[in-house]
């Protein structure tokens, strides 16, 4: 009864707030779209060389500080693989940033930070479709870590699959199914469809970013896949990752169990762990390669491990007999069911680099609550040194919201308002 009450005071809590707020961004999506009507959002747009060829890819780009090292790999190989790259950043570049990216860039330009991220792509979109007439189009973003390790097969998917008119690189099954926004690709005949077209054309900016997902992320994907008719290519998929998964080793299996988000797999206090790991095969083979080895004979994992054995009446060598091939494959589907909660580059992301070699990892891992910093040791083994230390400090360089972040912006973060 006191848990029914404390959810009734929260909601009537809550639904002033979320009122207020709603009000709050509509007032400043009409003042975003009053501006743009009377201003221009693009601050400065720089040629730096004629475009070549008919492969394109729009970037976009918030970098605060110094341009990640991580962004000019990628812009290496898109360098390499010949795709023209037109950079939209929506913070103005310093001059040492700007020489770093010319090189690499044919365009380069600087607006003004409207409609987060669907703001930028509109922009660069618009002026790629209106100047050129492009068979490939790309489009990416810095939300995500670009790893060396399986990059130059991720550009090649995104930008040489010819019979593929809508690349996605991963999927999302939240809200609705669709394409993860942060890499998307489109072939010549999708860009050429009016409908295509329009959508960016009437594309009205918003700093709501719920608004953004429905639109944009969920807009686009529906357009294309229910009206235009385009059944989307996911390169990092479940199917992909279950039959690699099956070709590996249980020690790999294990490993993988291990490096999931902590939401995937807890610890409850140990008398009902107990309970639950005797009645549940895949659970006590989980825990027995876990934990087996415990060196703290005072932990909870050994009291755990004693617990099994007296009631299994089992010894150290018997207990190897538990893994077998179902076991196997059950953990498989725990994992790769658990990628069906919501963003799979988010639940997945370490398993797709894993046995996929994915290279893009979100950089808000800890921001969105997904992964502790301490959790994060798991990707090391599939980064340089260098790779690593820099994918911990965008990891961690924003804090976790519940303890650094001020009371406004946790409540907006919470509400997922932003």
């Amino acid at each position: 009864m006191l848990t029914y009450i404390k959810k009734i005071i929260n909601y009537c809590l809550l639904v002033p707030v979320r009122v207020f707020y709603r009000f709050y961004f509509y007032y400043k999506d009409v003042k975003i779209f009053i501006l743009t009507v009377f201003f221009e959002e693009v601050l400065s747009d720089k040629i730096i060389e004629n475009s070549i060829g008919d492969k394109f890819c729009v970037l976009l780009l918030y970098q605060k500080y110094d341009i990640q090292s991580n962004i000019l790999n990628l812009l290496r190989v898109l360098k390499e693989k010949n795709i023209n790259v037109l950079i939209v950043s929506n913070l103005k570049i310093n001059k040492d940033n700007a020489r770093l990216l010319e090189p690499y860039s044919y365009r380069i330009i600087e607006r003004k930070n409207y409609g987060r991220d669907f703001g930028g792509y509109r922009c660069g979109i618009l002026k790629v479709l209106n100047d050129n007439k492009p068979k490939r189009l790309i489009i990416l973003n810095d939300s995500i870590f670009y790893q060396t390790r399986g990059l130059d097969n991720f550009v090649a998917e995104m930008s040489e699959n010819i019979d593929e008119e809508f690349i996605a690189a991963t999927e999302n099954f939240e809200f609705d199914h669709h394409g993860g926004s942060f890499a998307l690709s489109f072939g010549k005949n999708l860009i050429n469809d009016k409908r295509f077209v329009s959508y960016w054309r009437n594309y009205r900016n918003s700093e709501f970013r719920p608004k953004v997902i429905k639109k944009g992320e969920l807009g686009l994907s529906a357009l294309i896949i229910n009206k235009i008719g385009i059944k989307p290519y996911i390169i990092y998929n479940i199917k992909s990752l279950q039959i690699s998964m099956k070709s590996a080793a249980f020690n790999e299996i294990n490993t993988s169990v291990k490096s999931m988000p902590s939401s995937f797999y807890t610890n409850p206090n140990k008398e009902l762990y107990v309970e639950n790991l005797l009645n549940n095969k895949i659970s006590k083979s989980i825990f027995i390669e876990n934990f087996f080895n415990s060196q703290n004979e005072d932990s909870n994992d050994s009291f755990i491990k004693n617990e099994i054995m007296k009631n299994e009446g089992l010894d150290n060598k018997s207990i190897l007999d538990l893994i077998s091939l179902d076991t196997k494959n059950a953990m498989i589907e725990k994992i790769t069911g658990f990628g069906f909660k919501g963003s799979q580059i988010h639940l997945l992301g370490y398993v797709f680099s894993q046995y996929l070699r994915c290279p893009i990892v979100k950089n808000d891992l800890v921001v969105r609550l997904v992964y502790r910093p301490e959790e994060l040791l798991c990707f090391k083994n599939m980064m340089t040194d260098s790779e690593y230390e820099e994918f911990m400090f965008i990891q961690v360089s924003r804090g976790n919201p519940l303890i650094h972040w001020k009371r406004k912006k946790k409540l907006l973060m919470l509400l997922g308002y932003t």
